[in-house]
């Protein structure tokens, strides 16, 4: 770092306190944590064959982005011993900070399909045995989360999460981020699991919905519009022969309404997702600029740097969202 008075020193880096504070639990944050992780997957995914493999290269990693320490037995026990005969042994226990025991994790190999009912009935048959609340059957490539029936005590048939890891989104973060192992509350994480489960389901219902609109639904919906705009032109009844008709005008309605939110909550996650890595992304990145120079460089406070270079002439060529700069008598360092 340079001492001389007249320079000026321009430093996005910030405390790791502040960016826990800032971004350590957030949806968005998890999101970023879970792209980065797809990636080493992908990179592992073809190198693994085994069930001890699988359970080194990829689950038990996964598992530490989420913040359970595998190698804490107050926090995970692999083949844990569910019942007191001993007889039963899953693959992973893990346990909240008050040491119960509150999700069980049957690990398979890439190659086995994990929808099979046997593979569902094993784990469904440790919930008999134990406190656990949520159950999870992985290859370390694809997740099913299940939660357990309040009515029965065994775990629902259908699960509220299919998480792959290797294409992680936004909905995928939003769950998730009630499982994170440091901050984890058994009834928090059953709320957002029913959430999750209803939201699923009613997607797919829109998704059905707008691809094939039924009579039934195209009838209500044209009734509604009939009551809440009552300047429209619309029948009174439709029948039959106009039936045919509505549908495609409610499903052309609906694909345009489905299109226009995509793009404002994808600009929406944009925008946070960079608001949210700006100074972390950032932070390496520092600017020595003298305090003569009149140029402007708070603007470039979270610009990502494409490229530098120093010209014959000492002065700095830099390349930026904002487009090409020169600046003369800059130097650049790296702080980490």
């Amino acid at each position: 770092m340079l001492q001389n008075k007249s320079w000026s020193i321009f430093n996005t880096k910030v405390s790791k306190d502040e960016r826990e504070l800032k971004v350590g639990v957030t949806a968005n944050k998890l999101l970023i944590d879970l792209r980065d992780f797809a990636a080493l997957v992908r990179e592992r995914e073809d190198y693994v064959s085994s069930e001890i493999e699988t359970r080194t290269s990829l689950i038990n990693p996964f598992l530490e982005t989420l913040g359970w320490d595998v190698r804490n037995p107050k926090v995970c026990r692999q083949e844990f011993r569910s019942d007191l005969s001993g007889h039963r042994m899953v693959d992973y226990a893990l346990f909240d900070k008050e040491g119960n025991l509150v999700i069980i994790v049957e690990a398979k190999t890439k190659n086995v399909k994990l929808e099979d009912k046997k593979i569902f009935a094993q784990l469904n048959g440790y919930f008999a045995h134990s406190t656990a609340s949520f159950g999870i059957i992985t290859n370390g490539c694809i997740y099913l989360w299940y939660t357990r029936d309040g009515d029965t005590g065994f775990l629902k048939t259908t699960p509220s999460l299919v998480f792959d890891v290797r294409e992680p989104n936004s909905h995928d973060a939003e769950f998730l981020q009630a499982f994170v192992g440091t901050s984890f509350e058994r009834d928090a994480a059953k709320k957002i699991a029913i959430e999750v489960e209803l939201q699923s389901r009613l997607i797919s219902w829109f998704k059905n919905a707008s691809n094939e609109p039924t009579e039934k639904f195209t009838r209500w919906l044209i009734k509604e519009a009939r009551e809440k705009y009552p300047t429209l032109t619309l029948p009174s009844t439709l029948s039959q022969s106009r039936i045919a008709k509505y549908q495609q005008i409610v499903k052309s309605a609906l694909n345009k309404f489905v299109y226009e939110r995509h793009l404002t909550l994808t600009n929406h996650d944009k925008l946070e997702s960079e608001e949210e890595t700006g100074l972390e992304s950032e932070r390496h990145q520092i600017l020595i600029v003298p305090r003569r120079r009149s140029f402007k460089i708070a603007k470039w406070k979270h610009v990502k740097w494409k490229a530098v270079r120093f010209s014959k002439a000492r002065d700095l060529h830099v390349h930026t969202g904002f487009g090409h700069h020169t600046l003369s008598s800059v130097q650049m360092a790296n702080v980490r």
